[in-house]
């Protein structure tokens, strides 16, 4: 008897507590959805940082090119069927991508490729796989 009491006991609070689960709103809980994530094209639109910082730092813009090549980050540019080719090292892959692309936006400062025309683009590719990386536009960067 005194089993019998133990088991109604147990038995009634498993009630009360699937009772409580089910009344809770399907909202509050939400174990297995992650929140959005940030898209990859807007994610540093409140980056302050300019071309002109590493300028002011290096002295020249001939000095922080000269220091990416020193680097193995850039080891080639050059034009190819009229497209303009950044070809990057193993240096550039070990970037950040918050860095990958402050230097080809660098690059596009020092040397104007996307002012220069209206639909300036050029493409970045990698220099061990010859395979392309990316392209960057007067819109960002866009890697693959």
């Amino acid at each position: 008897m005194r089993f019998l009491s133990v088991w109604i006991v147990f038995i009634a609070l498993g009630i009360v507590m699937m009772l409580s689960a089910c009344s809770m709103d399907h909202d509050d809980v939400r174990p297995y959805l992650n929140d959005s994530k940030i898209p990859h094209n807007t994610q540093w639109d409140n980056d302050d940082w300019k071309p002109e910082d590493w300028i002011a730092s290096k002295g020249s813009a001939k000095r922080v090119i000269d220091g990416f090549y020193a680097a193995n980050i850039i080891t080639d540019q050059y034009v190819d069927d009229d497209i303009p080719i950044l070809e990057v090292g193993q240096g550039f892959m070990e970037l950040s991508e918050l860095e990958k692309r402050r230097v080809v936006m660098f690059v596009d400062h020092a040397f104007q490729v996307t002012s220069a025309a209206p639909d300036g683009m050029f493409l970045i590719h990698h220099q061990k796989s010859d395979e392309p990386l990316g392209i960057y536009t007067k819109n960002g960067l866009q890697l693959q």
